[in-house]
């Protein structure tokens, strides 16, 4: 009995395909389902008997169902098997009845007028030991040196050595064919499992390729994090700084209690203290307006003519000016320079003045 694994369930099926396509192959099973078939099979095969010694005539029953055999094997395949041993044919249906789980003969004989594909399997038993010996060269050699050469003597002039029945030659050389055709089959088998292993062997390459360049990647990536995670620190102390030094400039101009006016390169509310806002009427919502769209409280009418002086020149002025409530300051005006010695607006201040 010959079990092959399911092409379907394994990962390389060239093996498993090769079997099958020589045709004698019993059973076709995935490998979960092979133990399962294998212990049912040897308890059919303790049932019928199959490996005790067979009677050297068989029983007339038996031997007439064995008939029947014979006459659907030639009916189907052209082959008369009436010659063959009784015994040799009968161990094979035997087998076959175990196969195809079928205990008694009669049931087997109606299962082959009912299979075409059981009554060609069955063709093919008897002929194994004929495959086994013609596929081994060391004995046909041997048969060729050793005994046809004793033929030659009982030979007329220019005769030749035929043996058996001429349709046995034809189906020797339908072996033959049949093996030469296997032998291809699994050359080209071999051949495609080779280069499934090249590619195979081409893709894991590729992969640890792949594999080292995410692991730089990664590393790369690690650096970077690690450049980030400076720099946001960098950047944090930088923040605590400046918002050090803002709350020192709010409260050094409190203190000194100048009012001041900081005005962008477009002139601009950018910012203002408490003492400015009652100069100018300002209040918070007017940042970002232009010094044009806001009157002050000033005698000193030309001041905005003075504003862009000295965004023209960079030079400062300084003036004295008096409210409309009559508390006089000392105006200054300078450009607003940042610590690049950049321009960025003008800065005005006004101090108290009054006696």
């Amino acid at each position: 009995m010959a079990m092959v694994q399911d092409p379907a369930s394994a990962r390389y099926d060239g093996i498993p395909r090769s079997a099958i396509a020589i045709g004698m192959v019993d059973y076709v099973l995935p490998p979960e389902k092979m133990p399962e078939d294998l212990l049912a099979y040897v308890r059919r095969a303790f049932a019928l008997g199959i490996g005790k010694t067979a009677p050297t005539i068989p029983a007339p029953k038996t031997a007439d169902h064995l008939r029947k055999i014979f006459i659907l094997l030639r009916a189907h395949t052209g082959h008369d098997f009436f010659e063959y041993k009784p015994n040799t044919i009968q161990r094979r249906v035997e087998r076959r009845m175990v196969v195809n789980q079928i205990e008694r003969l009669p049931d087997y004989v109606r299962f082959l007028q009912q299979s075409p594909i059981e009554t060609e399997t069955l063709f093919k038993e008897p002929l194994i030991g004929v495959t086994y010996f013609f596929r081994d060269p060391d004995a046909f050699e041997e048969l060729r040196k050793k005994v046809l050469p004793v033929f030659h003597y009982a030979l007329n002039p220019g005769g030749l050595p035929l043996s058996g029945h001429n349709r046995d030659g034809r189906r020797v050389a339908e072996l033959e064919q049949e093996l030469r055709s296997t032998k291809e089959y699994l050359q080209t088998t071999l051949e495609e499992l080779e280069t499934s292993h090249e590619e195979l062997t081409s893709t894991n390459e590729e992969l640890q390729s792949a594999n080292e360049e995410l692991e730089t990647s990664k590393e790369e990536l690690q650096s970077v994090n690690e450049e980030l995670v400076t720099v946001n620190t960098e950047l944090e102390t930088k923040i605590e700084q400046l918002a050090k030094t803002s709350n020192d400039l709010s409260n050094l101009l409190v203190s000194t209690d100048i009012g001041t006016l900081f005005l962008d390169t477009d002139l601009r509310v950018r910012t203002f203290t408490h003492l400015v806002a009652q100069i100018f009427n300002l209040v918070q919502t007017d940042q970002d307006r232009p010094n044009t769209h806001f009157v002050s409280n000033l005698k000193y009418s030309d001041w905005k003519n003075s504003v862009q002086e000295v965004v023209r020149t960079l030079e400062p002025i300084s003036s004295e000016a008096q409210t409309e409530d009559g508390h006089w300051y000392a105006m200054r005006i300078r450009p607003y320079r940042t610590t690049e010695n950049v321009i960025e607006g003008v800065v005005i201040t006004f101090a108290d003045i009054d006696p």
